[in-house]
């Protein structure tokens, strides 16, 4: 990953506090399409040393350190791991491998099938630092030539292809409601590009000059549910820190993006939604927002 190292106040601690042990309480999460439905799978790391292996390997973006021997699990065998349907529904996408700090990098299907490309925790047997990616990072073949932007840090989370029918679910304290893509594409209008975001990382360039963009006013998803005394509104994402803020503030200026040109939000560009923050038009928002300009991998809304 090709980026200069600028951390900040978590990640100082967490270069600080990365011990010997810190693979062993690691887990990577699978979010994956079933039928009809989006599973989540959590691989905890006594699984995935069992069917560790090892790959020798030139980090592009450590070439001071040299070869190394990385010890770790081959994605298609995590993948396999949670669900063996998995490789079959993924035909034609790929893979978007995200960082605890939301940092994606996207792995095509014939890659994915043709290389030994590997989810690594140990370097001559050694654990990875977090100031070198670890404790879970991303590890390709010299003969692949990936990109160094594409050697995701921090592994968290794996999304396999595009979440079709993705479910976003607005709470307050005793009540859940489930809304589907369908419910929400119905109620989505189109939206400006310019207000749109995308996480940093790697991804194929964009697939279409003119794609076109739809959100929801965060003001209409909410007044599904009842919550008179409510002041705070918490966005919840499938990985990375959620975003609490005043509900007054955040009911008549946020949006919620749903789909571009009419599909599901792929998660190499944030989705399955993703909150939109108009600082352009709300400069009063500008506290509140995500350095990014958007809350990315958007799972849940709950009123407080």
């Amino acid at each position: 990953m090709n980026r200069a190292i600028t951390v900040s106040f978590f990640w100082i601690i967490a270069l600080l506090s990365a011990g010997s042990n810190a693979f062993s309480g690691s887990t990577a999460t699978l979010v994956y399409q079933n039928e009809h439905k989006v599973e989540a799978a959590r691989i905890p790391a006594g699984d995935m040393y069992r069917y560790g292996t090892t790959l020798k390997a030139l980090d592009p973006n450590f070439k001071t350190l040299g070869v190394r021997q990385y010890t770790g699990i081959e994605i298609k065998t995590l993948l396999n791991m949670a669900d063996p349907g998995v490789l079959v529904r993924l035909s034609g996408d790929g893979i978007t491998i995200v960082g605890k700090d939301q940092y994606v990098g996207y792995i095509p299907f014939s890659m994915l099938m043709d290389s030994k490309i590997m989810l690594v925790w140990e370097a001559d047997s050694k654990p990875i630092p977090a100031v070198n990616g670890g404790p879970l990072k991303m590890m390709y073949p010299d003969d692949v030539r990936a990109d160094p932007n594409s050697y995701t840090w921090y592994v968290d989370t794996i999304f396999a292809g595009t979440l079709e029918d993705p479910r976003l679910d607005l709470m307050n304290s005793n009540t859940r409601i489930p809304l589907s893509f369908k419910t929400l594409q119905a109620m989505s209008q189109p939206v400006p590009k310019i207000y749109v975001s995308k996480p940093p990382g790697y991804r194929p360039p964009s697939r279409s000059i003119q794609d076109s963009y739809s959100a929801v006013p965060l003001s209409r998803i909410v007044e599904k549910v009842s919550c008179h005394t409510c002041t705070r509104i918490e966005f919840t994402p499938w990985v990375g820190s959620g975003v609490s803020i005043d509900l007054e503030l955040a009911l008549d200026r946020l949006l919620i993006l749903v789909s571009i040109s009419g599909r599901a939000v792929h998660p190499m560009d944030g989705g399955p939604f993703s909150v939109i923050f108009p600082v352009e038009l709300h400069n009063e928002l500008s506290a509140q927002t995500p350095e990014s300009g958007a809350l990315f991998f958007l799972k849940q809304i709950t009123l407080r």
